[in-house]
C-alpha cells in the first residue's frame, strides 16, 4: 500500500481514504464545518473528482479488487481502530482532481483542524 503523509501533484488526481467527523453544530450561532462529501456531490465540477465508496464494508470490497490480503487487512484494522475510538465518524474513499484547488484546500484544512483523519493517500 502506497501511503503518503503529504499531498502529491504529479498526477491528474489523488485517491484518499478518510474518516469524517460528524458535523458538530455551534450552540451559539448554529454554524458547522463544511461537509466535504456534500461539497463533492454538489459543488465540484471536476471530472476527476468522485466519491468511490462510503462505509467500511464498501471501501474494503472496492479496495479488495486492487489490493492484496495484507494491505487490505491493514486498511481494515486502521478503520476499525478509528471507529472504536471515535463515535459517529463516517468513512469514505474519494478521488480529488489535483486541479480542484478548493476541494484540496478544504481537505487539507479539515485534516489540520481534526475533522478528517487521513487513512490513506495514493496517486492515480
Amino acid at each position: 500500500m502506497k501511503t503518503r503523509n503529504r499531498f502529491v501533484s504529479n498526477s491528474s488526481s489523488s485517491s484518499f481514504i478518510i474518516a469524517i467527523k460528524s458535523g458538530d453544530v455551534c450552540l451559539h450561532c448554529g454554524r458547522k464545518d463544511p461537509d466535504i462529501l456534500d461539497f463533492m456531490k454538489n459543488g465540484s465540477l471536476m471530472s476527476d473528482t468522485a466519491i468511490s465508496s462510503l462505509g467500511i464494508e464498501d471501501i474494503l470490497i472496492n479496495r479488495g479488487l486492487e489490493w492484496d490480503g495484507p494491505e487490505l487487512q491493514e486498511l481494515e484494522n486502521k478503520m476499525k481502530e478509528i471507529e472504536a475510538k471515535n463515535e459517529g465518524w463516517r468513512f469514505a474513499d474519494i478521488e480529488i482532481s489535483n486541479q480542484d484547488d478548493v476541494l484540496n484546500d478544504l481537505l487539507k484544512q479539515s485534516i489540520d483542524n481534526g475533522s478528517i483523519i487521513l487513512i490513506s493517500q495514493e496517486e492515480e
